[in-house]
Formats: structure tokens, sequence, C-alpha cells
């Protein structure tokens, strides 16, 4: 299983790398990378599809908040009207183009993110923080777990309502699936909470069982990870990885290698790791 503080290392070194350029190529191959450790490394007990969700609504968020915002280019698709003051108006390519790009970014962001709630438990979270920062690796790692805690308790709402003959696909049947999970959310936080006050916690600093030690596969994706990022970061200072914008008129962005070299470094750990 991955430590945590690899993990946490690569994730890192995705986000940032991701961030480094606008280049449609570069944001496309990191996406790639990231969406393949999460498939090939998710607990079973962990899905995809909410990632896979998430992505798809940003991605038409961006194009929409570009298309309806966003007039500059000189390849006028269509005149949209404009009941409001700044939305409407000539609808470009180059608008298209660069919000597609702009959710490219969003979508390697959120994916490098991902694995961090897809592969490890809230407690491996805890323990990877220092113990300064107990406090707040308790917190996050209870967060991680709420959205996939939910999304069970929804599934499983919806079953029983089904079997009561009770509807639940209509507008007026979601009630009755949305507010039984709500107050099973708020009973399963409070129950969290008289857990931990039953165990101490916050009353003396927190011990740990044991400490697991870095593998050769952990240090070997925190190497490809800083390896990744420091590259990233000298080619971007060099000027080898530039910006890219379709602004005034579309043109192709060329392939970085960097960014090629980058992404298959980020892809260590589907090669070195084991789904748990």
């Amino acid at each position: 299983m991955p430590h945590p503080r690899a993990l946490l290392t690569w994730s890192a070194a995705a986000l940032a790398a991701g961030l480094l350029s606008t280049n449609p190529w570069h944001r496309a191959l990191l996406l790639g990378a990231a969406l393949n450790v999460s498939i090939a490394l998710r607990r079973h007990d962990s899905t995809i599809a909410p990632l896979l969700a998430g992505l798809g609504f940003a991605t038409v968020i961006a194009l929409f908040i570009n298309i309806v915002a966003s007039h500059a280019g000189v390849h006028v698709l269509v005149v949209l009207p404009s009941p409001v003051q700044g939305f409407g108006g000539p609808v470009t390519l180059e608008s298209i183009v660069y919000g597609a790009t702009t959710a490219l970014g969003i979508a390697a962001a959120l994916s490098a993110a991902a694995p961090v709630a897809l592969v490890l438990e809230g407690d491996d979270l805890v323990d990877a923080l220092p113990r300064r920062l107990e406090r707040t690796g308790a917190a996050v790692g209870s967060a991680l777990t709420l959205i996939p805690r939910l999304m069970r308790s929804v599934s499983d709402i919806r079953d029983a309502q089904r079997l009561r003959g009770l509807p639940t696909a209509s507008r007026a049947g979601i009630h009755t699936v949305l507010l039984p999970a709500l107050l099973t959310a708020v009973e399963d936080s409070v129950q969290l909470a008289e857990a931990m006050e039953v165990r101490g916690f916050g009353g003396a600093p927190r011990q740990r069982w044991r400490s697991a030690p870095l593998s050769v596969a952990d240090i070997a994706v925190m190497t490809a990870a800083v390896t990744a990022i420091g590259l990233a970061v000298v080619a971007r200072w060099s000027g080898t990885l530039i910006d890219w914008y379709p602004f005034p008129a579309v043109t192709t962005p060329a392939v970085p290698l960097v960014s090629v070299v980058v992404a298959v470094l980020l892809l260590v750990p589907v090669f070195v790791w084991r789904a748990p």
C-alpha cells in the first residue's frame, strides 16, 4: 500500500506542475497521468464516478463562462443576445478553445488531488502529518471520509425507499432521500464526536501503534515526483515551458518535450505501487 507521505508528495508535485503552464498539451498529459494513478491505485471501496462527474461539471462551467462572457478572438461563430450586461454577444472560436484549456487546467488540478481521497484512508492522512498538525489532520481526515459515507448513505436510502414503493427519481420524491441522508450524516457526526471524546482526543499527544517505514517503492515515487516538479520549474524559468493563449487567433500549440518527461515521471506510482 502506498505510504501516505509519498502519495502526498506525489500529489503536491502533480498539482504544482499542472499550474506552471497553460499549454493544453502540458495540462492534458498531466491529467492523463493523474487519472491513471487514481484508477490504478484506488481502494476497492471507492469509486471513480464522483471524480469523473466533477471533472465533467467543471468542464461545462468553464466552457459556459467563456462562451457567454469572453468575446475576444477573430473567428466569430455566432452572436448571442445580451439580456444582461456583460453576457451575450459574439461567440468566437478562440473563447471556446480558451474555455477548454481552462477546463483542462481545473481537471488536472482536481485529478492531482483525487488520489489523496481515493487511495488513502482518513487515519492514514492523520498519521502522515507532523504532531503539531494532528488536529488539522483529524479535521481533514474526517472531511475526506464524509463524502464517501454520504454517497453510500444516499445509495442505501434510495434502495430502501424504492423497496417501500416510494418515488425517488422525480423532483417530488427527492426529499424522501435527501432528508434521511442529512439526518444520517448528522447522526454519524455526533457518533464520531462522542467516539473521539471517549478516546480522549486532544487530552494528550496522539500515539501511534506503529509507524510504517518508507519502502523502496515509496522512495522511488517521491524521487520521481521531486524530479518532475524540479524539471518543470527549471523549464519554466529557462523559457522551455511557456504559456499558450489562443488570442487573437487560434494557433496549434507545440508539444513541450519536458511535459512528456514530467508526465512519465508522474506515472511511476502505477508501476511500483500495488492497489490496496
